[in-house]
C-alpha cells in the first residue's frame, strides 16, 4: 500500500464489493493513523470482519460494517 496512505484519518469505501479478501488486504495496510472507516455494503462476511480485528487498524474509533453479512 502507498506510503502516503499512512497519513489518512478517515476512509469511506461504501459499496465497493471488496469482499473478505479486500478487508484482509486493507487490514494489513499501513493505516495506523486511520480513526474512521466506513465499509458499509461490501459483503466482507465474518471472515473479513475477523481480519479487520487482527490487522494494523489499531487507531480506529469509528467503524461502520452495516450490511456486510457478518452474522446469522
Amino acid at each position: 500500500m502507498n506510503i502516503h496512505l499512512s497519513r489518512l484519518k478517515s476512509l469511506d469505501l461504501t459499496e465497493n464489493r471488496m469482499g473478505a479478501q479486500g478487508a484482509k488486504t486493507l487490514s494489513h495496510g499501513n493505516l495506523s493513523n486511520l480513526t474512521s472507516l466506513n465499509l458499509r455494503d461490501n459483503s466482507i462476511g465474518a471472515e473479513g470482519a475477523k481480519a479487520l480485528t487482527t490487522g494494523n487498524l489499531t487507531g480506529l474509533t469509528k467503524l461502520d460494517l452495516a450490511n456486510n453479512n457478518i452474522g446469522a
